[in-house]
């Protein structure tokens, strides 16, 4: 069973269209992890270029972690430090990329074990008419059992 969140509307209609055609394996929530734990401890939380949007990053993270079963993982894909922010618009009111060591010493803060991180592809995207290649790496940990 797979439980896809967003807090934007946009794109839990996306999940939703796609969760249609899966023969039920997929169910389509609204989920803000800055706001509380899950309702029900999942066994992995993989966020895909979410952290970098989040202002309370802390307070995220204490509320991923109190989702989890014990053994449970995390999977976090985001964007490296990007502090010209070449990445987003003008505007743009969060973290102009993640930190990676920071945030593996948070998790590891938060109890969990076995971190990783490495560099999981790139990604080009242009801005006042340059392109621009930014590093996306993949963050992974479990608790303990």
């Amino acid at each position: 069973h797979v439980l896809l969140t967003d807090v934007s509307p946009g794109m839990l209609e996306v999940a939703r269209e796609r969760a249609a055609t899966q023969d039920g394996r997929l169910d389509v929530q609204r989920w803000d992890l800055t706001e509380a734990p899950a309702a029900e401890p999942v066994d992995l939380v993989l966020a895909s270029m979410v952290l970098h949007h989040v202002g309370d990053l802390d307070g995220l993270l204490a509320n991923l972690r109190a989702s989890l079963n014990p053994g449970g993982w995390v999977a976090l894909v985001d964007l490296d430090p990007d502090p010209e922010n070449r990445y987003h618009g003008e505007g743009f009111g969060g973290h102009h990329g993640i930190d990676r060591a920071d945030l593996l010493a948070k998790l590891a803060a938060l109890g969990f074990e076995e971190l990783a991180d490495r560099t999981a592809g790139q990604r080009t995207k242009a801005k006042d008419g340059v392109d621009y290649v930014h590093d996306i790496f993949l963050v992974t940990g479990h608790l303990p059992a």
